[in-house]
């Protein structure tokens, strides 16, 4: 199983990026997907961003990993990779312990 990590900014297009992301990720039927809020970050132009009150950026990190075969993974990231202006996609090789759902 592979982690697919899409590290972005909140600032743009962010909720179009997250619902293309993520609604694709369901559509495709992939394993999961989950995003996640960074308190701070910088990137590629090495500008810090932070939810620090004194310096409070309008540009907070956001992470979203999908994990899923590598199969699926190297047919989802083209479908996002254009969609993503300024980022980072990781992808990793993980062990999954268990994957299940207790709901019925």
């Amino acid at each position: 199983m592979l982690a697919q990590a899409l590290y972005v900014g909140t600032g743009g297009f962010l909720g179009a990026i997250l619902r293309f992301a993520l609604g694709g990720a369901v559509h495709r039927c992939l394993a999961g997907a989950t995003v996640l809020r960074g308190l701070e970050g910088f990137g590629a132009k090495s500008h810090l961003h932070t939810a620090n009150i004194l310096r409070l950026s309008t540009d907070l990190p956001i992470l979203i990993e999908i994990v899923d075969t590598r199969d699926k993974i190297d047919a989802f990231l083209p479908l996002i990779e254009d969609a993503i202006e300024d980022g980072l996609a990781t992808i990793e090789q993980v062990e999954i312990l268990f994957y299940r759902s207790r709901g019925k």
